[in-house]
């Protein structure tokens, strides 16, 4: 299974490095920023008991319910939105908002596939704001059936919770994975607006003592992070991987490529 949104600092490429340093075994396995959540899709079912996965932001959980109980449903609509799909049309539907459970959903990956490099930004008022992608050539594909089927049965052993971070309660023998928003290369490059109020450094201090007291209770924790001195001197002490990731979202085309990354270890194998 891949990913059935885009998403912005998604761990596609590197899931094979992340599931290496998760344990063979794990009762529960939580991944509390969801985001693509590319790692759930990539762990064998048959590691873990079950998995708790959860995010902030509302709508991303919505659609991925929607996906674990409405997928053909959800199927239906998206293929109604890819035959309307133009420039026009998706500002139409970026402006508009769907009681309709399935068709918020469709609203929010026919978003995802059409805006710019899969971003997901929002403004003050918490509105969706992203342009939409002029520099693709060809029709967009909006689902894989296949795909989309195999995610929908896989989040059948899966419970899904709009919460911060620190609100679940892993136990010894769970496994968890942290994906945050990262860590600016300097201070002037931030991008953490994936929730309105953001991701600052006093909540990446607070999910670093979160990921210290999981890790002192007999939970597996590994978490992803830019590789700056401000997380390398937070985690001190922590088993550190270096590895390198790409990068897609900078204005300028220089800017993108291989970029340096941490993954940080805690806990018990």
């Amino acid at each position: 299974m891949t990913p059935f949104l885009r998403w912005a600092g998604g761990k596609s490429k590197q899931t094979a490095r992340i599931l290496s340093l998760l344990p063979t075994k794990i009762n529960t396995y939580y991944e509390p920023f969801l985001g693509g959540g590319a790692v759930f899709l990539a762990l064998d079912q048959g590691r873990m008991e079950r998995a708790i996965l959860s995010d902030t932001n509302q709508d991303l959980i919505a659609t991925w319910k929607i996906v674990s109980t409405e997928a053909g449903l959800l199927v239906d609509v998206l293929n109604e939105y890819q035959k309307a799909n133009t420039r026009d049309f998706y500002f139409q539907v970026r402006d508009m908002h769907f009681t309709d459970q399935v068709y918020a959903a469709a609203r929010f990956i026919y978003l995802n596939k059409t805006c710019f490099n899969g971003l997901y930004r929002v403004n003050a008022k918490g509105q969706f704001n992203v342009p939409y992608d002029d520099t693709r050539k060809g029709p967009t594909r909006l689902y894989d059936l296949d795909n989309l089927q195999a995610c929908s049965r896989a989040l059948r052993r899966a419970m899904l919770y709009v919460c911060n971070f620190d609100i679940l309660k892993p136990k010894s023998g769970d496994a968890v994975y942290f994906d945050p928003p990262y860590v600016p290369l300097s201070l002037t490059s931030s991008f953490t607006e994936y929730t309105p109020g953001g991701f600052g450094l006093e909540e990446q201090k607070r999910l670093r003592d979160v990921f210290g007291t999981l890790a002192s209770r007999g939970v597996r924790v590994v978490l992803s992070q830019a590789d700056v001195p401000f997380v390398r001197d937070t985690y001190r002490g922590f088993e550190m991987h270096e590895i390198l990731a790409p990068r897609s979202i900078n204005s300028k085309a220089s800017g993108r490529g291989p970029v340096g990354e941490l993954l940080i270890v805690g806990g018990p194998v």
